[in-house]
């Protein structure tokens, strides 16, 4: 029987994915590939991961994390602006939906340069959402049987849609 164990320091964490003969447990990853449609960076592990991650370096250029990180203080500042001083006293925000609101967008603008629109943001969360929802249950029976489930149909429409989006993505990012 294999154990598992959640990892809450961060000098701890950064150890374990950065040692060589650390592997991502199949049990937990696999589910994720049918949202990213097959091996990621996040999901492999061995010499496919290596591949990955020297293929992603360039990414991570001093240049680009400074930008990136120019970019996320601008998008932090303008959600306090926008959020946070908007509220009188009485108010309050679930901080989760907020995280969730902001990440993406300031995802898509520090890595790629692409302004996300409200409504992409939006969208995108609540398509994530039904996928992970849907994809990462543990019945066996829904592999067998999900094609007669909506729930399992809408979700497979979502991780399309996802697609669709990080396609976008992409495409913008690569135009000159």
């Amino acid at each position: 029987m294999k154990h598992y164990f959640i990892v809450g320091e961060p000098n701890a964490f950064r150890s374990i994915l950065t040692d060589p003969l650390t592997t991502k447990p199949a049990r937990i990853y696999d589910n994720l590939r049918n949202i990213t449609g097959g091996a990621t960076i996040f999901t492999t592990n061995g010499h496919e991961w290596h591949a990955k991650r020297k293929a992603a370096s360039p990414a991570f250029s001093s240049n680009h994390v400074k930008r990136m990180t120019r970019v996320a203080l601008e998008k932090t500042e303008e959600w306090i602006y926008d959020r946070v001083k908007g509220l009188n006293n009485k108010s309050s925000f679930d901080v989760g939906k907020e995280m969730l609101g902001i990440i993406p967008s300031a995802l898509s603008e520090t890595a790629f340069e692409y302004d996300m629109s409200k409504n992409e943001r939006d969208f995108l969360g609540e398509e994530l959402e039904l996928a992970l929802t849907e994809f990462t249950r543990t019945n066996p029976l829904r592999l067998l049987f999900g094609r007669f489930l909506p729930e399992r149909r809408r979700a497979c429409l979502a991780v399309k849609n996802l697609r669709r989006i990080v396609l976008r993505i992409m495409t913008a990012y690569r135009l000159p």
